[in-house]
């Protein structure tokens, strides 16, 4: 049985998704078409996971999506399209689409949102498996096309190569600790990923654990343990909540990070330390600095190279996407149908202040798949109407797409899929200047 399914009426795109796809070790068969897979699926011949153009030669994907959820109704469908703008992308998510990309998008883009659902449907088939197994599966990837979810990304890849410590600044919720993990991968490191929580850790027990105890010490931890800098070797040592670390344990790791060496105990010989720092604190780090809760040196020493999470509001765009994933995980965990959501749903959601980021939008999602938060939403009511909701995200959208095309009428318009005269008409209407988008304008 294959693990996917790619439906497409382009022979030439069906064979070169094919073959990326049986390079990571996934299993392919190929469709031109609506009928032949309805065929192999009533003959009880279901993949993991289908792929499918939007345009078919004897129907649509949205069609097809339809169809097959009688035969499995948790079978994630992934959508591409020519040309996907954001209405067609959200009709097809709320009707319960695995992922809606566009066709001109990287074809790595496109093969980890395959991994991404072919792991969440296998663990659909495998009930004993773990939820807390499932999300370390799929936390890996930034979720996110928009401008600066695109920006961490790239830094993220220059970062890795470059082979540095790095301090990833950001809001709760953003994805420190994501963007942590994906650096390391990035980086493709001989060694392991170590986090170390600061938050809520007494300061005898953060020390012996970053830089362990040898023999013969007086301590509450086995005698001659290896820290986790040490257990890092080769690897990369994630600090969280580095801004909770106590002013004395910040003083040896200064000394580790700038020595790249460590004493266990006092007397004992140093160990050399071998790992790449990546230390998550939050935006305010230097105002922490000023109170005296945080030495400034280690400050300046960690901020050379900074990486900065934006937060939710930033990002509205990217709000549709990672809503789904979240939903799928509930579904999953919940053993329920991800139940769907309308555009009025999304345009509530993008005027939330998001305080939480993206953890509160995952516990949104949750609440949603168990129709707690329906019932909350449908009862409330906001001063904004209609319009106003559909302008907002229509400025953001715009606004967005002229800063990512340094203020080019032309290629915004391109990207936002409407034509010129339609953009300079909402230019028009939202009173937005392109010139302020432009590289050196603000």
């Amino acid at each position: 049985m294959a693990d996917v399914f790619i439906v497409d009426h382009d022979p030439d795109f069906r064979g070169r998704f094919a073959r990326d796809l049986e390079a990571e070790g996934i299993s392919v068969r190929t469709f031109d078409g609506v009928r032949t897979v309805v065929a192999a699926a009533r003959r009880g011949e279901l993949p993991c996971v289908i792929v499918s153009d939007f345009r078919l030669i004897d129907g649509d994907g949205l069609g097809l999506m339809r169809t097959i959820r009688a035969f499995d109704p948790l079978l994630p469908v992934i959508l591409v399209a020519h040309r996907c703008d954001v209405p067609m992308a959200v009709q097809a998510m709320r009707q319960g689409a695995a992922d809606v990309l566009d066709r001109a998008v990287p074809a790595a883009r496109l093969i980890e949102s395959t991994k991404q659902s072919l792991a969440l449907h296998r663990h659909a088939r495998a009930p004993d498996a773990s939820a807390s197994t499932l999300e370390g599966e799929l936390q890996s990837p930034l979720l996110g096309e928009s401008a600066p979810m695109r920006g961490v990304r790239t830094h993220i890849g220059t970062l890795a190569r470059v082979g540095c410590d790095v301090l990833i600044v950001g809001e709760t919720g953003t994805g420190k600790s994501v963007a942590g993990r994906a650096l390391h991968e990035a980086a493709r490191s001989a060694g392991p990923f170590v986090p170390v929580q600061c938050a809520g850790t007494p300061a005898d027990v953060l020390e012996h654990e970053l830089f362990g105890q040898d023999p013969g010490a007086a301590s509450g931890m086995p005698r001659g343990q290896a820290g986790r800098i040490e257990q890092a070797r080769g690897g990369t040592l994630f600090i969280d909540g580095i801004d909770s670390m106590p002013l004395t344990v910040q003083a040896r790791l200064l000394r580790a990070i700038d020595e790249r060496s460590i004493v266990r105990s006092p007397g004992a010989s140093p160990v050399r330390v071998d790992c790449r720092f990546v230390v998550a604190a939050p935006p305010d780090l230097n105002e922490a600095v000023a109170q005296g809760r945080f030495r400034g040196d280690l400050f300046f020493r960690l901020e050379v190279m900074t990486l900065r999470m934006p937060p939710l509001r930033e990002r509205i765009e990217d709000i549709p996407q990672l809503f789904r994933h979240f939903l799928a995980l509930a579904a999953r965990k919940h053993g329920v149908v991800p139940p769907v959501w309308s555009v009025e749903d999304l345009l509530l959601w993008q005027q939330r202040p998001w305080t939480g980021n993206v953890r509160e939008l995952a516990g949104l999602a949750e609440r949603w798949c168990l129709g707690l938060e329906r019932q909350v939403q449908t009862g409330t009511g906001g001063a904004a109407t209609h319009s106003e909701r559909i302008e907002r995200v229509e400025r953001t959208l715009i606004s967005a797409a002229l800063q990512e095309q340094a203020g080019s009428v032309q290629a915004a318009a391109e990207q936002l899929g409407i034509s010129r005269k339609t953009l300079y008409d909402k230019l028009k209407r939202l009173d937005i200047d392109p010139a302020l988008h432009r590289p050196g304008k603000s």
